[in-house]
């Protein structure tokens, strides 16, 4: 059988890495998807993401310079590597069972991120908050991403003008969602197609289609992944500033707020678009109060252009606050 890692995605700090990955019993070419194409060219490609057979639970050896590492996947393939500071430019290259042969890496031209410590982090949701989804109704969320090709899916209006300014003031992104990786391709073509600024994408793992209509987990429970990720990259610098973004329709204000308060001093402000319901008013004024003892802003927000002014000024003051400290520790 044919397998391709799909996707890798990679992080490198100063002192460290943190990778990870899906091994995909698929060949790699099923993955591509081409400036235009047909809806049922999507289809199909969307059905064979969806219905691959579990791989097992597989060994691979992972090479990097002269560094090699070895993991155990998950039964869907799934496989996360921590590990001490790589040189830039290095190459990753995968192996199975012992063999010499390297595994397939579906892959974008970037996806192996420096997290720089004198820049600002953006840490955004995908669904309703970039990505028009539906996500909180899943007949309408399986239309939209089995029914429309990615070059056909609609971006939140002004959200990518925002992103694009803070990015010019110097923030780098970080995409984390409840979605699952069999939608990264489709996702990172996205952010490319709306120029939004590109950055590690992290997501669930591989679900098949039955996963799909399964009854939603507590909340608590169905977040952990969020809260989980963001930890882990509020830790790689425990000085590097941070801002959330998302929506109201998937808890987002409540992963953020717990994480606010987890990290006061990194966290600078939670933004949260309103989609237009399921807001409950008694629990984000709880959570604007909390965030507000720390000193740190909680907005909801109708539209981008509601906060690009604040935001783009907060941007810039903080991103030049970074400068400064870093010129003093040289």
């Amino acid at each position: 059988m044919k397998y391709t890692i799909a996707p890798q995605i990679g992080i490198y700090s100063d002192h460290s890495f943190w990778l990870e990955g899906q091994l995909l019993p698929l060949r790699e070419k099923h993955l591509h998807v081409k400036s235009k194409e047909s809806v049922w060219k999507h289809m199909r490609r969307m059905y064979r993401v969806y219905t691959a057979h579990k791989t097992g639970k597989q060994q691979l050896r992972i090479r990097c310079g002269e560094n090699e590492w070895q993991v155990t996947t998950n039964n869907y393939g799934f496989f996360q590597l921590n590990g001490k500071q790589i040189k830039e430019g290095e190459r990753i290259t995968y192996y199975m069972n012992g063999g010499e042969q390297p595994v397939s890496i579906f892959s974008f031209e970037d996806e192996f991120y420096y997290a720089d410590p004198k820049k600002l982090g953006v840490i955004s949701d995908i669904d309703d908050t970039i990505l028009h989804t539906n996500a909180t109704n899943v007949v309408k969320k399986l239309r939209q991403t089995v029914g429309k090709t990615v070059h056909k899916r609609k971006n939140v209006i002004h959200m990518n003008d925002l992103y694009q300014q803070l990015q010019y003031l110097g923030a780098e992104f970080y995409y984390v969602s409840n979605s699952e990786m069999n939608l990264y391709y489709l996702i990172h073509h996205f952010l490319e197609n709306k120029n939004f600024p590109l950055g590690p994408i992290y997501l669930k793992p591989l679900r098949r289609l039955n996963h799909l209509l399964y009854k939603r987990s507590k909340k608590v429970a169905k977040y952990l992944h969020k809260i989980e990720k963001i930890r882990k990259l509020l830790d790689l610098y425990p000085d590097k500033p941070y801002l959330f973004i998302g929506d109201s329709g998937q808890q987002d204000a409540y992963v953020y707020t717990h994480l606010a308060r987890e990290y006061p001093e990194q966290v600078k402000g939670v933004y949260i678009r309103d989609i237009g319901k399921r807001i409950d008013f008694k629990e984000y004024e709880r959570y604007r109060k909390q965030l507000e003892q720390l000193g740190i802003p909680f907005e909801v927000f109708d539209s981008a252009r509601d906060i690009i002014g604040t935001l783009t000024k907060c941007a810039s003051v903080w991103q030049q606050d970074l400068l400064d400290e870093g010129k003093g520790n040289d």
